[in-house]
């Protein structure tokens, strides 16, 4: 008798394991259980490169640190940066991002999986850099996410921020104006005596562009001329100094932020989730789309950008740029939660999709 309860205990004591072991599994591959938490999707730490102040703006590489050093420092050499480095941040989140060939011309990094990886730390721009592009691959800039190629000259960058900072249009032509731009003009006084010089061709044939051959024409420059300088400038005073509200010195841990992650195809909401993670509360203010977070129909917050335009820019032998500019299927949007119970979707300065924010939970939600 006594052997046969030894007998039962052992039984029991096996079913418990059992039964803890197949309860553990099934929660492990839960769709519905899975948190995406960037700092589960890789537990690497988001390294400070170089800290301003908490209002400064954010810029991460997703890239070795050897890269990410150096374009840094090309960065912080180049005017109007240069003048203002006390404005920015700078982080890494170390990884060779994943990037695909978009039409099979340009470098894009710009996918989920790599906003994901960005959002380990405070990002208001993005700069992913892979290994081993090839020389013929455009770089290419999509919203405040550049796609840089390494093969290229270190003046693709000062080009590609031109785009994700300024939203300044290409100085070269043909090529699609960017909307929303600044940097091209119908008439020479409207660049109001800022310019270096004037000259006919920017983007389209019939505009007019403030220098010659700048960086937004040629990677032979690095100069964005002068006009260009005080566009980039004023976004640079207004947003590397505002007051955030919130501290984010310390991202040597996990955000303990949160942010909503969104699908936008044909100018609906998609898919969303809320997920762990930093979200860019600076708005440059330069594009037509974006998105308002509101309460009890009182703005909040809002925040400006391209969202349905791709800058994608290829060297010419000379280092003169051939590019264009295209519309995606579909763009993600990181919004950082608030105390906001309503979001609305702009495109084109229109509101295309409404969503109540209380409907998002954790982990995918499928609209």
């Amino acid at each position: 008798m006594e052997n046969n309860s030894k007998g039962y205990l052992v039984l029991i004591f096996i079913s418990i394991v059992f039964l803890i072991f197949s309860i553990t599994i099934y929660i492990k591959n839960s769709p519905i259980s899975k948190s995406t938490s960037p700092a589960e999707i890789n537990e690497e730490i988001c390294k400070t490169l170089s800290f301003e102040n908490d209002n400064s703006i954010n810029i991460v590489f997703l890239s070795s640190e050897e890269k990410a050093l150096k374009y840094k420092d090309f960065f912080l050499k180049t005017e109007p940066f240069s003048e203002h480095k006390n404005s920015f941040n700078f982080y890494l989140y170390e990884i060779d991002p994943e990037c695909e060939t978009y039409k099979g011309i340009a470098l894009y990094c710009a996918n989920k999986k790599n906003i994901l990886y960005a959002s380990n730390c405070p990002n208001d721009l993005t700069i992913a850099i892979p290994e081993g592009a090839a020389y013929n691959l455009r770089s290419s800039a999509d919203g405040t996410f550049s796609s840089i190629n390494p093969s290229h000259p270190l003046t693709v960058l000062t080009h590609e921020i031109g785009h994700a900072l300024g939203n300044l249009a290409e100085e070269y032509f043909p090529a699609s104006l960017a909307r929303g731009s600044k940097n091209c003009k119908t008439k020479c006084e409207k660049f109001e005596g800022k310019e270096d010089s004037c000259n006919l061709g920017c983007s389209r044939e019939n505009y007019l562009r403030s220098i010659n051959n700048g960086v937004m024409r040629t990677l032979q420059n690095n100069n964005y001329g002068n006009y260009n300088k005080l566009l980039l400038e004023e976004i640079i005073k207004r947003e590397g100094s505002q007051i955030t509200g919130k501290a984010i010195r310390d991202v040597n841990n996990k955000p303990d932020s949160f942010f909503y992650f969104l699908e936008i195809a044909g100018g609906e909401i998609s898919s969303a989730e809320k997920v762990q993670g930093y979200a860019s509360t600076k708005d440059f203010n330069v594009g037509t789309d974006g998105y308002k977070l509101s309460s009890k129909e009182t703005e909040i917050f809002s925040k400006s950008e391209n969202n349905l335009q791709i800058f994608t820019d290829g060297l010419l032998p000379d280092d003169t740029l051939i590019g264009e500019i295209y519309t995606p299927e579909s763009y993600y949007l990181t919004v950082p939660a608030t105390q906001a119970t309503e979001l609305k979707v702009i495109e084109n300065n229109k509101v295309t999709d409404t969503m109540e924010l209380q409907n998002i939970g954790y982990g995918a939600c499928e609209i």
